[in-house]
């Protein structure tokens, strides 16, 4: 049965007990039932005596406390993606970017790509770029980024069109010198997932992202959007900084919502409008005449 199906049910019949004995202790209020019961109740942040109470009253706590649990249940579907043979992946991308090395004619890089990845705009790929700290070959760079120097071709294929070497020459032992950039490619944790179930699976990281920003802002720490996209970028998370739209907004409180999804976010607002929103809460009213920032996760 389906987890989400599962937790209803579970949550449902909660309610539906704590209903039945609500209505059963009063029942026994109003028929003086006889006899003294101590209780006892202890949680989180609470705690509850009662001394030779009715069991008509004791009953009835019950089933306010069942109640009361079941309405704060959550039920919560979270989308996963397939799993993904990302080692096997990049095998085949390997063996397909030899094989285009040993074509006879000139290949753009463009075309190169669209022969490994397809022209087609589902998302398979991660790429970054890193400088070399020391010459290295071909096969060092694959074995470093991959865990496998025979990858290599690949590695050729992606940085063809840097002017390092000749992608048709290029083999396991061609030296890329110190300082130049290399670009690498990763597989995507989305692979073959279009930009709408990409969304679905992205949410609750961006959810957790959007908790880690507000953290930050509240504990007043550097502003330092940089490294803060370096740092969601390795998530898979775009984070972008820029010029928030306050049309028909009044309030900061207002302007998270529009953004993060909920008003709690505020403080971010004021953490990346410091210079404008210094001593604002949500309440505070958007300055009609200052243009402000924002900084938030787009998919």
């Amino acid at each position: 049965m389906d987890p989400v199906h599962v937790r209803f049910v579970q949550l449902l019949i909660a309610e539906i007990l704590g209903v039945i004995l609500c209505l059963g202790g009063l029942v026994l209020l109003f028929l003086g039932a006889a006899g003294k019961i101590g209780f006892l109740m202890q949680g989180p942040g609470v705690k509850a005596k009662l001394t030779n109470a009715s069991p008509g009253l004791v009953v009835a706590i019950i089933g306010v406390v069942l109640i009361s649990f079941s309405l704060k249940g959550t039920i919560r579907r979270e989308e996963v993606g397939p799993i993904i043979d990302a080692d096997a992946i990049l095998k085949g991308f390997s063996q397909n970017a030899a094989a285009l090395q040993k074509r006879s004619t000139a290949l753009s890089y463009s075309a190169a790509k669209d022969a490994i990845l397809g022209p087609d705009p589902i998302r398979k790929i991660v790429s970054s770029t890193n400088q070399l700290q020391h010459a290295e070959t071909l096969k060092e760079i694959s074995q470093k980024a991959y865990g496998h120097d025979e990858y290599w071709p690949l590695v050729a294929l992606i940085n063809m069109d840097r002017g390092y070497f000749d992608f048709g020459k290029a083999t396991a032992e061609t030296s890329i010198p110190a300082g130049q950039y290399v670009e690498i490619w990763q597989i995507s944790r989305f692979y073959g997932q279009t930009s709408k179930t990409i969304l679905a699976l992205s949410g609750p990281a961006i959810e957790a992202a959007n908790e880690e920003l507000l953290h930050l802002a509240l504990q007043r720490a550097k502003l330092d959007v940089p490294a803060l996209q370096d740092r969601y970028r390795a998530q898979e998370l775009t984070l972008v900084y820029g010029q928030a739209d306050t049309s028909d907004l009044r309030s900061v409180r207002e302007l998270a919502i529009k953004y993060y999804g909920d008003a709690k976010f505020w403080p971010i607002l004021v953490w990346t409008n410091s210079d404008i929103l210094k001593g604002a809460t949500g309440d505070t009213n958007i300055p009609v005449n200052e243009q402000l920032s924002v900084l938030h996760f787009i998919q």
